[in-house]
Order: C-alpha cells, then sequence, then structure tokens
C-alpha cells in the first residue's frame, strides 16, 4: 500500500509475459472510474513482452507529462489489465441529443459491460455475468470481486 498526496506525481511501470494491450484505471470509493493508461498522451498501449515500461513516459512528439494524485476521500483502488485482444475506448463517443438529461447518466450509473465474454454464450463465466449486473444494478449489495475490464463507466 502507497499512499499518495495532493499533487505528488505518480508513475507505473508495466511489464507483461506476453505481447499485450495494457490499461490502467483509478477507482475511488464512489464507484468513479478514471482512465490513466492510455491517454490523450499515450495513445499506444500495446506492450511486448519482456519488456518494461513506465507511464507516464514521452509521448509521440518527445515530450513528458504527469499523473498528479488528487485529493479524495479513502482508499483508492487501481486497475491495470493485461489483453491479448485490442479494446475500443469509450472517450469520445458520440451519444444521442439529450443524452446528458437521461438521469442514469446525471446519476452516473450508465456502463457498459465485455458482452462477448459474460452474456453471449452459455457457461461458468455467464454467472459472472449475472453477478457484474447485480453488482451494476444494486451497488454493494452482493459481495463480489468482479472480474477486471468487465465493465466500463459511460457517464
Amino acid at each position: 500500500v502507497h499512499r499518495f498526496l495532493k499533487g505528488d506525481r505518480m508513475a507505473f511501470r508495466l511489464e507483461v509475459e506476453r505481447n499485450a494491450f495494457v490499461g490502467v484505471w483509478s477507482v475511488n470509493l464512489d464507484g468513479e472510474v478514471v482512465q490513466l493508461f492510455p491517454n490523450e498522451h499515450e495513445k499506444d498501449n500495446f506492450l511486448l513482452a519482456g519488456q518494461s515500461r513506465v507511464v507516464p513516459g514521452i509521448t509521440a512528439g518527445g515530450k513528458s507529462y504527469s499523473i498528479v494524485a488528487r485529493v479524495d476521500k479513502g482508499i483508492e483502488c487501481f486497475r491495470v489489465v493485461a489483453s491479448t485482444n485490442n479494446w475500443k475506448e469509450f472517450r469520445g463517443m458520440k451519444f444521442p441529443a439529450g443524452w446528458e438529461e437521461l438521469p442514469a447518466v446525471e446519476s452516473r450509473r450508465v456502463f457498459a459491460v465485455d458482452a462477448s465474454s459474460y452474456f453471449s454464450r452459455p457457461g461458468p463465466r455467464l454467472a459472472a455475468g449475472v453477478e457484474i449486473l447485480a453488482e451494476l444494478i444494486h451497488p454493494g449489495l452482493i459481495r463480489v470481486e468482479l472480474p477486471p475490464a468487465s465493465f466500463a463507466s459511460l457517464a
């Protein structure tokens, strides 16, 4: 456990055993998810096996940037996911007119789920999909460890 103070610069050293696409997210106690990597400075999140990479690093334009700790209540977790399959980012998606006025969006209760992994075929992962939906619809009602990157906040 590491304690960051407001204004501290954070860095992550990432290394994978197989070539993989990597993502890093910060999750606070309120469930707010912030994608730290890939980001607007470093869009390429493909890492080669056995080669370490430090984030934040150097941008494609040769400039450096920082990830700075912010003050928040309670403990904040970091999720790091490596996948041999690339995923599409939700940032920059075009939503229909009136989207911002929807009650679910205003209360930050809109999520995208990994349907191909948890909902589209029968098997043991279908049960995990039901747990994911239960947590998203009724947070805290059941106590279950959700699979990393099984959902992303869209609001």
